[in-house]
């Protein structure tokens, strides 16, 4: 899917505010009024928000304190423990967020590939929250069988809350099929994609056959060789030789 990545200060521009259907708040960690008010009004008109580890947590006004995430999520959040190598498996495959997803499938905290990062940035932190909210539906659970991802739908808004800060790619898509969002792939590619032009990058060590789904009908044609790849279809096959 096509994304723009903006600061926290961008959500107050109206462009910003109108366009998207989904929003993803990485590291929202310090909120300030000004921020939070921001926030506030992305939540109507159907718009999904997703939010990760804790959203709106520090506060100048209030200090650390968990009902500042719900503020925030709109889901109910509780403290688990102070450090752990944080992990989580879904366990509802019939929601739309995760209906395309195995049982047991998950992401876990992994620790970067030398020393002196890890000293950094150790995969084992906290505080470690967990949902504790019975209007949201849980997703998935940490090891212990607490919830760390939960999706709560707000009438005008929905929301979307994982504990654990990661994702992996077929959640994510699955989050984004739940929002509206159009996928134009369901596999693992490089993509950039205005109303003009479509690019798709390899990236694997063999020859990839992708299908190709259009937000509507119309004409594609490669810009390379001249080829039709449709003349008025909403779906194509593009194949990507090694690179």
């Amino acid at each position: 899917a096509p994304y723009d990545i903006y600061t926290l200060e961008d959500i107050s521009h109206q462009a910003v505010r109108e366009n998207y259907k989904l929003y993803i708040f990485l590291n929202t960690f310090y909120l300030t009024p000004f921020d939070r008010q921001a926030i506030e009004g992305l939540k109507r008109d159907g718009k999904t928000l997703l939010f990760f580890y804790a959203p709106g947590y520090v506060s100048r006004q209030t200090g650390l304190k968990v009902s500042n995430i719900e503020r925030v999520t709109g889901i109910r959040v509780t403290k688990k423990s102070e450090r752990e190598l944080m992990e989580y498996k879904v366990t509802d495959t019939k929601h739309p967020v995760t209906d395309r997803l195995a049982d047991g499938a998950g992401c876990r905290i992994q620790p970067f590939s030398y020393a002196l990062s890890r000293e950094l940035h150790p995969p084992a932190f906290g505080p470690v929250f967990h949902v504790e909210d019975p209007e949201a539906v849980v997703l998935g659970k940490y090891p212990d069988g607490k919830a760390a991802l939960a999706v709560r739908d707000m009438g005008d808004w929905k929301t979307v809350y994982c504990a654990v800060p990661r994702m992996n790619s077929d959640l994510l898509r699955g989050v984004a099929r739940y929002a509206g969002v159009h996928l134009y792939s369901n596999r693992d590619v490089v993509m950039k994609v205005d109303n003009r032009l479509l690019m798709l990058h390899n990236g694997y060590e063999g020859d990839v056959q992708l299908d190709i789904a259009l937000p509507g009908a119309g004409r594609v044609v490669d810009a390379y060789s001249g080829e039709v790849m449709t003349q008025n279809g909403q779906s194509f096959v593009a194949k990507l030789p090694k690179v």
